[in-house]
């Protein structure tokens, strides 16, 4: 995390009502055929170190990341129906879908991507199963 301690420089800086920090968080992402850089930017009304900052930021992105298995593994966002009640109940269906892979590839040591597990699921009854019987509401607490 790299944070700019003086933003008395900044230009128009008085157009961003609150703002007091400038920073930069540099994610190093290693896979199995490369790794990459990437840099993000923000600006914040925050006051904190660049290690809360970071604190800050990975709550974040897990957030994000979730909002994305939801929407592109799930679909979310094309559901179509009507009662906000069954909306609800079937997020909560897909949040303990998730939780539920995630627990088994966890406590089995697995290095398999979500969108492989999930597709792995959905095609081997038997897999699907093992996820299942692995989950219990002992892993909830």
């Amino acid at each position: 995390c790299y944070k700019v301690h003086d933003i008395s420089r900044l230009e128009n800086r008085q157009e961003w009502a609150g703002l007091k920090t400038i920073f930069a968080v540099e994610h190093i992402v290693e896979t199995k055929h490369k790794t990459t850089k990437e840099m993000n930017y923000y600006i914040s009304s925050l006051a904190e170190t660049p290690e809360k900052l970071m604190q800050i930021t990975r709550a974040h992105r897990k957030t994000e990341s979730l909002h994305w298995i939801l929407d592109v593994v799930f679909s979310e966002d094309e559901c179509r129906l009507k009662s906000e009640e069954s909306n609800k109940t079937l997020n909560s269906f897909r949040k303990l879908a998730i939780l539920a892979r995630r627990t088994y590839i966890k406590s089995n040591k697995l290095k398999i991507s979500g969108k492989q597990s999930i597709l792995k699921a959905m095609l081997d009854e038997n897999h699907l199963l093992q996820i299942i019987g692995n989950f219990s509401s002992e892993s909830l607490f």
